[in-house]
């Protein structure tokens, strides 16, 4: 499940439609060169896998799977990024802290080590995708939508906020109650590399911290047909590694 845009960094999450008002780092010139420099390898995989999903009927597979695909294909190692002697001070500190929260979530929390947030990827807006949930106007009975392998879930992402909308108006239509929220981050559950959006270097670190051990927790374990248990033990975790990182980093005593 995809983490809602906090309000402001260090508050959490926040309201469905409140936007973070980033400031998002540009990246550095010398990249633009090695992220166009995509191996063969890599961009074969990206035409194939579009290929396939191109012959699904469903035009919203289609959408998303292109936008989902070339934000992953742009992203750039993060240690081509560090290496960038023209690169800004504040993203190399962010560089850091992403780091010491990787190695926390594996060697302290006993998470499996994986490629996930090795990569940089930059984005012109303070979110990744909009994401549409709804239940029964009178039971509350939240509305699931179908999808391949991984089964029912009670939220569809859109890349294009206008298709979002458009969900929204045919949910509202049919008797739904409906909201639509921005989110920061989503996990492709460990079969795709999951980058780092540039908008997240504004973060403070404990909002960081919550990011990474979030999504690494459905990366890590991801039961179909339980959306309610995956949910809660990744809102478990978060709700207590965050303050034991920060504990390790500064101190027991240190201050709020």
């Amino acid at each position: 499940m995809g983490r809602s845009v906090p309000k402001s960094s260090g508050q959490g999450q926040g309201h469905p439609h409140v936007i973070m008002s980033a400031k998002v780092p540009s990246m550095p010139e010398s990249l633009y060169t090695a992220s166009v420099n995509i191996t063969l390898v890599r961009f074969s995989l990206f035409v194939l896998v579009l290929l396939a999903v191109l012959s699904m009927s469903s035009c919203w597979y289609t959408k998303q799977a292109f936008f989902f695909l070339a934000e992953r294909a742009r992203a750039v190692p993060v240690e081509t990024l560090a290496d960038d002697p023209g690169l800004a001070s504040e993203v190399k500190q962010f560089l850091e802290n992403m780091e010491s929260i990787r190695r926390f979530a594996v060697d302290t929390l006993g998470l499996v080590a994986s490629k996930n947030y090795t990569r940089y990827v930059a984005l012109d807006r303070g979110y990744v995708a909009d994401v549409v949930s709804a239940c029964d106007s009178a039971s509350f009975k939240r509305h699931y939508w179908r999808y391949p392998v991984v089964g029912s879930l009670p939220y569809k992402g859109f890349y294009v906020e206008a298709d979002a909308e458009r969900e929204v108006a045919r949910l509202k239509a049919a008797g739904f109650d409906v909201i639509s929220r921005k989110v920061d981050a989503f996990s492709s559950l460990g079969v795709f590399i999951d980058p780092l959006s540039s908008f997240i270097a504004a973060y403070d670190i404990d909002v960081l911290a919550e990011l990474v051990f979030h999504e690494s927790a459905h990366a890590n374990l991801f039961i179909k047909g339980a959306d309610q248990f995956n949910a809660e033990f990744a809102t478990f975790l978060v709700r207590h590694a965050p303050e034991l990182y920060l504990e390790t980093i500064y101190g027991p005593d240190s201050a709020p």
